[in-house]
């Protein structure tokens, strides 16, 4: 009855952290970062391999659609998809149920080598962890790693000489799909495994037994690192190079500065509390750890061991290490059970203050329910500038999706058509990898790029130049250090250089900056200037009014066909102008009434005046069908620019034609009229 009591109770904890997360991402609009992004693209990826490709599209895009990444992160939310529409935040539904498997492990771990209420503990440990639950908020591999390694940690922890075959299959299958998670999965699994091996040797060192290990993990992950093998490892070899940890600034392997920057980011995302905690309480109850605790606490050493690999090597982001996190959380459970069967009532208490410090740091550093202040203690509790990964919801949704939105209805693209945009930004919220996960969402057409890895000017200049857009934040939240150090130069090219234009779409964002868009106004890399003159536009009579000292109607002619009232218009720019300008042109009869309406956007967009330089010209002809043309009947045109957004008229600065409407038109009268 009892143990029935902590197991409700596991499983109303459990649900009580997985419910925090889910409300975190219910509140939480910020759009996704980097590599959670990435992710989130290729989830949607695989979700139209299956939804038009069937099964056979599915399985081309899982065996080469991510060839330098493990895909199983990406592939997971289908069936999620499947059920609550394409929709990316229900892709965190995966993580929720990765923290259910890890929260699960501990239980059962901590039962095992200390009762059911150490198994509860372990639970209330990992869920107030910063670096675990503020990873179940990011779409990447480690909150699924972490719990794919407690689920190996249980297997290995019951390995004996009878079921040797049995489990060694199961850890087969674990293994498989942790390698389909990350590369790295062995390193966390590794040490523990061979320990436990070892000690029922008499059955897993049987060929039987080895048999049935490597079999799931050669079906299931086999297939892909066949194909992959070399692109992966490139990209893990890269991961942990000096020239990476130089990027990121995590110091040489064996700089003190860089060991103990990392350390105390270390300690940080436990919180530290709980580091202290471990080690009073192993140093106060060394001798009255019963021998299945004991055991416990064997395998909570072997099982964190890795950290030596991380403290030692390049791999020093913190994310890296959060599958060693749950043995924390196990050691601490094992020594906190040891310490309340010796002293119930004052560790009952301690214990409580032990717990509850860390819990409410995760509601504030989460919710801010204590408000905008910080609750540390001094350190001892979450830090939130030393990790990024936990963090307060963000309730400012970002416009990617409505910037790119609004470069399609400017673009006009023709069915089947791709284009090209170039990122100048590089920042946590703005940057090319959200900003394809808007393109991919939506179904927009464009293919994005960004300038942060460029290090060659000369090629830099190679991908600005073949570019469609340059999309630019001008202010707010700073970039990411060490990376973009031509984004700068970008700019001013793009500024300068005279290929590209800015687009009236700036918009305000949530940090205070705004975006900015560029157009390229000679994108193809086969430039062809010249352009095709009907005969029916040619001859068009001469003349000069000038709008606002930037657009000139050069020529004009107005006179009946057999079509109906044919209008003929030549422009040209004198300066550039900031946006779109439409023409207004109302066909007046000979007692000064509107008869017809010609109001159009100038050479119907193509381009656009924003994307006009000095000297180009056009010319365009309009065509006006009334019900009847009256014999001996002449017609007149008012006309003038405006924009069609506000409805402001350009005024008129000079005029060979008679003004009308404050300067802001002018009349122009036909010259022939054909009887009908």
């Amino acid at each position: 009855m009892e143990q029935r009591s902590y197991r409700l109770a596991a499983i109303a904890l459990s649900l009580f952290f997985v419910g925090a997360t889910f409300l975190w991402l219910l509140l939480d609009r910020s759009p996704p970062s980097w590599d959670d992004a990435y992710y989130l693209s290729k989830s949607l990826v695989f979700y139209d391999a299956l939804a038009d490709g069937g099964l056979r599209g599915f399985s081309r895009q899982f065996l080469h659609g991510m060839q330098d990444k493990p895909p199983l992160i990406a592939a997971l939310p289908t069936p999620v998809y499947w059920i609550a529409g394409r929709k990316t935040r229900a892709a965190y539904a995966v993580n929720l149920s990765f923290l259910l498997v890890m929260f699960g492990s501990l239980y059962w771990l901590g039962k095992k080598y200390a009762g059911p209420r150490a198994g509860l503990i372990a639970v209330f440990v990992a869920g107030t962890m910063p670096i675990l639950y503020g990873l179940s908020r990011w779409f990447l591999v480690e909150c699924g790693l972490a719990a794919m390694v407690c689920l190996g940690m249980c297997l290995v922890a019951e390995w004996n000489e009878f079921d040797g075959a049995s489990k060694a299959f199961l850890l087969g299958v674990v293994c498989a799909l942790g390698l389909l998670l990350k590369m790295s999965f062995p390193l966390y699994v590794l040490i523990p495994t061979l320990y436990f091996a070892i000690r029922a040797r008499g059955s897993t060192l049987r060929i039987k037994t080895l048999a049935a290990f490597a079999a799931p993990a050669l079906v299931l992950a086999g297939p892909w690192y066949f194909f992959n093998c070399r692109s992966v490892l490139g990209t893990a070899l890269k991961a942990g190079s000096a020239g990476t940890a130089q990027i990121y600034g995590t110091g040489d392997i064996l700089s003190w500065s860089g060991i103990s920057s990392y350390l105390t980011n270390l300690w940080n995302a436990g919180p530290t509390l709980y580091f202290i905690a471990l080690l009073l309480l192993g140093l106060a109850f060394a001798k009255s750890i019963p021998a299945a605790g004991r055991r416990g606490l064997v395998l909570c050493a072997l099982w964190g061991s890795p950290v030596l690999f991380l403290v030692f090597g390049h791999y020093r982001d913190l994310r890296y290490a959060a599958p060693l996190f749950p043995a924390l959380a196990l050691a601490l459970a094992i020594l906190i059970e040891t310490a309340l069967s010796k002293h119930k009532m004052k560790a009952a208490l301690a214990a409580c203050a032990l717990l509850a410090l860390p819990l409410l740091s995760m509601l504030q550093t989460s919710f801010g329910v204590f408000g905008n202040g910080r609750f540390e203690l001094g350190g001892l509790l979450f830090v939130a500038p030393r990790l990024d990964y936990a963090r307060r919801y963000d309730p400012a949704g970002w416009p990617q999706q409505e910037i790119l939105l609004d470069i399609y209805r400017a673009a006009k693209l023709a069915g089947g058509e791709r284009k090209s945009a170039i990122l100048g930004t590089d920042s946590v919220r703005f940057n090319a990898d959200n900003f394809q996960l808007a393109a991919i969402r939506n179904k927009l057409p464009f293919d994005i790029t960004t300038t942060a890895y460029q290090t060659d000017p000369a090629t830099l200049l190679s991908i600005l130049n073949s570019s469609a857009y340059f999309i630019h934040k001008e202010g707010g939240e700073p970039q990411a250090a060490n990376f973009n150090n031509l984004g700068g130069a970008a700019l001013k090219e793009v500024r300068e250089g005279g290929r590209f234009v800015e687009l009236p779409i700036a918009r305000a964002l949530p940090d205070g900056g705004v975006a900015h868009v560029y157009a390229n106004r000679e994108s193809n890399k086969f430039i062809q200037a010249g352009v095709f003159l009907s005969a029916a536009l040619d001859g068009t009579p001469s003349c000069n009014v000038t709008f606002a000292g930037k657009i000139q109607l050069a020529g004009i002619d107005l006179h009946h066909t057999d079509e109906g009232f044919e209008v003929k218009l030549r422009w040209r720019c004198l300066k550039p102008v900031d946006r779109d300008y439409w023409c207004f042109a109302h066909v007046l009869d000979q007692s000064g009434n509107v008869v017809g309406y010609l109001d159009h956007q100038i050479l119907n967009g193509n381009p656009p005046t924003l994307m006009w330089q000095p000297g180009d010209a056009g010319i365009e002809r309009l065509l006006f069908r009334p019900p009847t043309l009256w014999n001996g009947e002449s017609y007149r045109l008012r006309l003038g620019v405006f924009d069609r957004t506000s409805g402001e008229r350009l005024q008129i600065s000079g005029s060979d034609l008679k003004l009308t409407d404050n300067d802001t038109a002018v009349l122009a009268v036909e010259k022939s009229v054909s009887k009908k």
